[in-house]
């Protein structure tokens, strides 16, 4: 279970301009960048090159309640001299990750985002198996105030090597 300490009061006004703008941009960031390859470094994992399947499902609630889940499913191709997934590529340059753990084949990692002005902790997994044919990542991130009370996103992704680029 993730463990939340109180960052930073946000304003009602920040908590909203949060919740509207993750809600049309982060699903489909998170799942498209999930599989951008991105330079070699150590918070990066090699995955096989080839056409890839995704699913990226991304849910907000604030204090519990939300919309649901969002789901984004589609294929790319990953070239030979792209075949690396970093974190910094996942989360850009909003977020400071920190590896708490590291294998040759998944990384569990901390969280540290500013979005938008309102600061929020968390934690993630990403892991490869099947000899870097199959992809995961899991990130559970949340701000508590005493404003707003807590606001949670948590995101799923798996992808999948389907074959040859055509």
């Amino acid at each position: 279970m993730l463990q939340v300490s109180v960052l930073a009061s946000a304003s009602k006004a920040q908590t909203a301009k949060l919740k509207e703008t993750s809600m049309k941009h982060l699903p489909g960031t998170f799942a498209l960048v999930t599989i951008l390859a991105g330079p070699a470094m150590a918070q990066s994992l090699p995955v096989a090159p080839g056409n890839w399947e995704m699913s990226a499902t991304y849910e907000q609630t604030i204090n519990g309640e939300g919309d649901g889940a969002q789901e984004n499913v589609f294929t790319q191709c990953i070239p030979q001299d792209e075949a690396v997934i970093a974190l910094g590529d996942i989360y850009g340059s909003d977020c400071t990750i920190t590896t708490t753990s590291q294998t040759p084949t998944s990384i569990a990692y901390d969280l540290n985002c500013d979005m938008y002005g309102v600061l929020m902790t968390g934690t993630g997994t990403f892991e490869t198996t099947n000899d870097a044919q199959a992809v995961t990542v899991s990130a559970d991130i949340s701000h508590l105030d005493e404003v707003n009370g807590e606001l949670r996103m948590r995101m799923n992704a798996s992808a999948e090597h389907i074959g040859e680029c055509e």
